[in-house]
């Protein structure tokens, strides 16, 4: 099992911010990859459902971003 950080692509400033969550997974990918990429034929885990249903708020620009969009969700290996 590998650890995952999650970062996201801010679609309000256009920059990429992390996500204030880490997640453990069986299947993850070994380098840094969307979401969308690494789950394409496959059932998302639960945790990634769950998280991809709530929203950050953009460190920029100081308002909620919806996290849905599978294309701009990163996941990136923690060694």
């Amino acid at each position: 099992m590998a650890q995952y950080r999650i970062i996201v692509f801010c679609t309000a400033c256009g920059r990429t911010h992390p996500a204030r969550a880490t997640f453990l997974l069986d299947d993850g990918p070994t380098e840094k990859t969307t979401v969308a990429d690494a789950y394409k034929d496959k059932p998302l885990p639960p945790e990634l459902v769950k998280l991809l249903k709530k929203d950050i708020l953009c460190p920029e620009l100081v308002i909620p971003v919806m996290l849905e969009d599978t294309e701009k969700v990163y996941l990136v290996p923690i060694d």
